[in-house]
Parts: C-alpha cells; sequence; structure tokens
C-alpha cells in the first residue's frame, strides 16, 4: 500500500510541477478518511484533481480503478496511476455509455469519474446508467470536476442523487423539497426560478459544499478580459430565405442554420478566415507584441480548421479528428516552440498540462453560447496550475 505521504515523495521524485501537497488537497485526504465512501474533489482547473484522487484510492490500498476520464486526459492519469504502481482501467465518458461495455470484473475496484457532468443531466443515458450502477455499488468513489458554475439545479440532484448517504433519486420530488418552483403547463417537470432557485442555499456551489463528502476549493482565478468586436456581413438569402448559396440549398432545420450561420460569419468563399475578420485579429493581438504564444479557441471545427488554413506556418490544430495519439505530440510541439498558435476545439478544454507554463494567452474566436462552465475550463488551461507564477492572464473574445 502507498501511503498519502509515500505518494506525495513519489509525486515530487518525477513530476518537475509538482512540489507538496497544498492545503487544499491535504484536507480533502483527511474528509476521505478512513470511511467515506463517496467523494466529489470539486477542485478549480490547476488544484491537482488526478493526483490527489489517485493517492487517495491508493492509501486506502487500492491496486486496481476504473478511471471514467475525457480522451484528452487520459494519458495523465494513467501516468500518474503507474507512479503509484496502480493498474487502471480508462475508458472515456462515450466508452462508459455503450451497451456492449462491461465492468463485471472490476466490482472490487475504486471507481474514479473525471468531469463528471460529462455524464449529463438526469434524463441523460450516461447519467442514468451511471446512476443505476452507484445504486448497488459498495465500493469507493471518487468523483472530480473543475467546472465552477454548477448554477442549475439539475446539475446539482445529479450529484447529490449519487453522493448523499440517503438520496432522493426521484428528481420531479427533490426540484419541489430543495427549489423553489413555478407550474409548468407545458410540462411535469417545474421551472425552477432563476434568480433564486434553491430554498435554503444561496447558490448552487454553497448547496453542494454543505455536503460532507464534498471537497470544494474556491475559484480565485483572475485574468484580464479583452472584446475584439469583429466585422459581420449580411446575406439577405440566407438570412431571410434561408438558402444556403454555398452548398446550393436550403437549410431544413434551425440547428443547420445556426451552423451555417457561423460558417457565414467566419470564413468565406476560399474555405479561409474572411480577410475581414483575419485583419482585425491580426491588429489586436498585435497589440501584445510581448506575447508570442496564443491559445485559439473555436467551438466551431469548421472554424478552426478554416483558421489553420488561413495561418498555416507556426499554428497547431487539436480538434474533434485529432487521433489520439496524435494530441500530445502537437501539444508538445506547441510547448517546445518559439511562438505559435495552438488553435483547439472543446478537445482542449482537458489534457492540456505544461501549455500554461508558456502561454498565457487566449483568443476565443468562436465562442460558446449557454456554457459558462466550459468556458471557464477552457480559459483554465492558460491559468498557472500549482503554485502561482504571478505572470499575468489575458483572454480577447471576439464578439459582431
Amino acid at each position: 500500500m502507498v501511503t498519502w505521504d509515500e505518494a506525495e515523495k513519489i509525486f515530487a521524485a518525477t513530476d518537475p510541477k509538482f512540489e507538496a501537497w497544498s492545503p487544499s488537497q491535504r484536507g480533502a485526504y483527511l474528509q476521505w478518511g478512513a470511511s467515506l465512501k463517496r467523494q466529489l474533489l470539486f477542485f478549480p482547473t490547476g488544484e491537482g484533481k488526478t493526483k490527489t484522487a489517485l493517492a487517495e484510492a491508493a492509501s486506502r490500498g487500492h491496486k486496481h480503478a476504473v478511471i471514467i476520464a475525457p480522451l484528452a486526459a487520459q494519458g495523465g492519469w494513467a501516468a500518474d496511476a503507474k507512479k503509484l504502481g496502480m493498474d487502471v482501467l480508462i475508458h472515456t465518458h462515450q466508452k462508459f455509455l455503450r451497451p456492449d461495455t462491461s465492468y463485471k470484473d472490476y466490482k472490487e475496484s475504486v471507481w474514479i469519474v473525471d468531469e463528471f457532468h460529462m455524464f449529463g443531466g438526469h434524463g441523460a443515458k450516461g447519467w442514468g446508467k451511471f446512476n443505476r450502477m452507484m445504486r448497488t455499488f459498495k465500493g469507493d468513489l471518487i468523483m472530480c470536476s473543475a467546472t465552477p458554475n454548477y448554477n442549475d439545479a439539475e446539475r446539482v440532484f445529479c450529484l447529490t442523487a449519487i453522493g448523499d448517504e440517503a438520496p432522493n433519486r426521484n428528481y420531479l420530488d427533490w426540484l419541489w423539497d430543495n427549489c423553489n418552483c413555478h407550474i409548468n403547463r407545458f410540462s411535469r417537470i417545474p421551472d425552477v426560478d432563476e434568480e433564486t432557485p434553491f430554498k435554503n442555499y444561496d447558490s448552487a456551489i454553497d448547496f453542494l459544499r454543505s455536503r460532507p463528502w464534498v471537497s470544494w476549493v474556491e475559484d480565485k482565478a483572475q485574468w484580464h478580459d479583452r472584446e475584439l468586436v469583429l466585422p459581420s456581413q449580411y446575406d439577405d438569402l440566407f438570412v431571410r430565405y434561408n438558402v444556403d448559396r454555398r452548398n446550393k440549398k436550403l437549410m431544413n432545420s434551425q440547428m443547420e442554420k445556426n451552423h451555417r450561420t457561423v460558417d457565414y460569419a467566419f470564413i468565406g468563399e476560399d474555405g479561409k478566415i474572411r480577410p475581414e475578420v483575419m485583419g482585425e485579429v491580426s491588429a489586436e493581438l498585435a497589440k501584445y507584441p510581448d506575447r508570442i504564444k496564443w491559445m485559439v479557441f473555436c467551438y466551431h471545427k469548421t472554424v478552426a480548421q478554416a483558421l489553420k488554413r488561413t495561418v498555416p506556418g507556426n499554428t497547431y490544430l487539436i480538434d474533434g479528428d485529432t487521433p489520439k495519439k496524435n494530441v500530445d505530440p502537437i501539444k508538445m510541439e506547441f510547448i517546445n516552440a518559439d511562438g505559435g498558435w495552438l488553435i483547439g476545439t472543446t478537445a482542449i478544454a482537458t489534457g492540456m498540462d505544461g501549455v500554461d507554463k508558456v502561454c498565457t494567452s487566449m483568443l476565443i474566436l468562436d465562442d460558446i453560447n449557454g456554457d459558462g462552465s466550459l468556458r471557464r475550463q477552457l480559459i483554465g488551461r492558460i491559468l498557472p496550475r500549482g503554485a502561482a507564477d504571478h505572470r499575468p492572464r489575458l483572454v480577447v473574445t471576439a464578439t459582431f
């Protein structure tokens, strides 16, 4: 068995970015103690959830673990587990969901779920399958999340239904018991009051941190915000009549039109970023000549790939089409380069350890709508991990 203090020495000897357990990590371990069976490490990015979870598991004598983690983060989990002598089965949330994925041989293993929110809400298949498994699971479970903006009741329910010792697993009853609700005439699920969603807590974070199984660390990250206003264009046929001239077709759904709206806004007829847009981007980034490395986020893969075509030199692309085996080499190319852009979609939300050491600037070119949690997680890629390095971070967000 590897003790908590022994794990600290192992990580300090093998990871130059790690020196010693932080107060928050040690606090989580003390909370874990000898009897807690389920825990949520509710840590902001950079606080060391991976090492904490594995060391906690090892300190109880676990040599085998089932880890559910995003593809880009699996390398880090596997490397740290190996250092502690642990044998791990690592699956993505998508692999977990597949009907042919079985865990009958891992009933005695500790379970660790990274980015727990990726299972989805109470009606999602991922959360439903995991919830059913946990009803009969008697072993140790560690859930992890760097998401600081759990601002809706559904997310809180999904966690408490699994973490509470005697949970209320009926979502409808839970809402009426814990939230300020209004009857929705068109749905059996009531509407939760937006201003004051919870009866007894000021926020979702307050609700969760009140649980004895939640180890919460306040998100104190700071960065400088700048806004970049891009020139828009208007296409009468597209806006009024849903005619997609480029593909010579009528759009059949609002979802399709939303995607095409983004493409028209950013991408020209040649498949590259429109010159007007690219000119504004170049002018903005030129205001910061000392910042030679940028992470550039594009929510849509089409925009990210168009940007790569537009700026072919010294740019690196990681998106949903990037093979798993290529992610780390591309990341390391960017880290070791003298300058350049790392262009990414949500694929860069995890598994980008080390980038913050060389890159303190992010351009959000194609922004996320309605998911502040994911947006914050992406910004976390350039924030200092572990001990603060006191270099100012900059986030430039483009709008039309």
